[in-house]
């Protein structure tokens, strides 16, 4: 009965919340384009380490855009088509809950 009601309470948990995001900023933006206008032509496509290219924030080591919950996740583990929505820092410890409980 309390696997149960662990399963169903992490579950909701998992809905309700999502994984943390990283919220790029103006300034982050303005200098993702300072840093791919440096870039020359003949170097082939750029790199572009330290940020993100989807959301032009600067990216922390270890995070990942996702595109199901369209951001950028820190620590980023999964998408979850079953939960519908990345697992990452923020709610990795209750997806395991999650899926210790279901086992």
């Amino acid at each position: 009965c309390i696997y149960l009601m662990t399963l169903i309470t992490s579950y909701g948990h998992l809905c309700l919340v999502g994984p943390s995001r990283i919220i790029g900023t103006h300034a982050d933006a303005q200098k993702y384009w300072e840093a791919l206008e440096l870039q020359t032509p003949s170097a082939g496509m750029p790199t572009m380490a330290g940020f993100c290219t989807r959301s032009e924030a600067v990216r922390p080591p270890r995070s990942k855009y996702s595109p199901l919950s369209e951001c950028l996740v820190p620590v980023m583990d999964h998408d979850c088509a079953f939960v519908g929505c990345a697992i990452g820092e923020g709610n990795h410890r209750v997806f395991m809950a999650f899926l210790l409980s279901a086992a």
